[in-house]
C-alpha cells in the first residue's frame, strides 16, 4: 500500500502542473461549490480505471484504511493538505481555487511546491468525489487512467 499511496500522490501532484500565482477564489465562477467544499475532508476510497483504445481493461477499488489523503479547505483559497500512512504523516500548506468543475491546488511541503488540477465530480452534503484523468498515447495506442477519490467531510 505504501507504494500505491506514493504513486497516487505523485500522479495527483504531477497532473496538469501549472502556476496558480495570482489566482484567488474570486476568479472562479459563482457556482456555490466553494462554500460546499469548505472544511476538513478525508479520503475513504479510490477507484482506479485503466482504458486502452477506449476500452476498460482494468478496474480496482481501494479502501483508505492504512492510509488517507486529507484537505482542509479554508476561506479565501487557503488551507492544508495531509497525507497519512501507517502512523506517519506529511502536512503542507495549500492554496486553492475552483473554476467551473476544476479544483486547482498548489501545495507546499517543506521546500517543495507542486500544483494539481482535479475534476469535481460531485459534492453532496458530507461526501465529495474528485477525479484525476491522465491520457496519453504510446506506440500508437491511446491510454486513459482515471483515479476517482471519494472523501467524507469531517467538519
Amino acid at each position: 500500500i505504501s507504494e500505491i499511496m506514493k504513486s497516487t500522490f505523485k500522479i495527483l501532484l504531477g497532473i496538469a502542473c501549472f502556476a496558480l500565482i495570482g489566482l484567488t477564489s474570486s476568479c472562479s465562477k459563482d457556482s456555490g461549490i466553494e462554500k460546499k467544499i469548505l472544511g476538513k475532508w478525508q479520503s475513504t476510497s479510490v477507484l482506479y480505471q485503466e482504458y486502452e483504445n477506449g476500452k476498460l481493461v482494468s478496474e480496482d477499488t481501494e479502501t483508505c484504511i492504512d492510509w488517507y489523503m486529507g484537505f482542509n479547505f479554508m476561506s479565501e483559497g487557503k488551507g492544508q493538505i495531509i497525507l497519512y500512512e501507517e502512523g506517519e504523516s506529511m502536512t503542507g500548506q495549500m492554496s486553492w481555487v475552483v473554476m467551473g468543475d476544476k479544483l486547482m491546488i498548489t501545495a507546499s511541503t517543506l521546500e517543495l511546491s507542486e500544483s494539481m488540477t482535479l475534476t469535481i465530480v460531485e459534492v453532496k452534503g458530507d461526501s465529495m468525489i474528485l477525479e484525476v484523468v491522465d491520457e496519453y498515447t504510446l506506440y500508437g495506442k491511446s491510454y486513459k487512467d482515471i483515479e476517482r477519490c471519494t472523501f467524507k467531510k469531517l467538519q
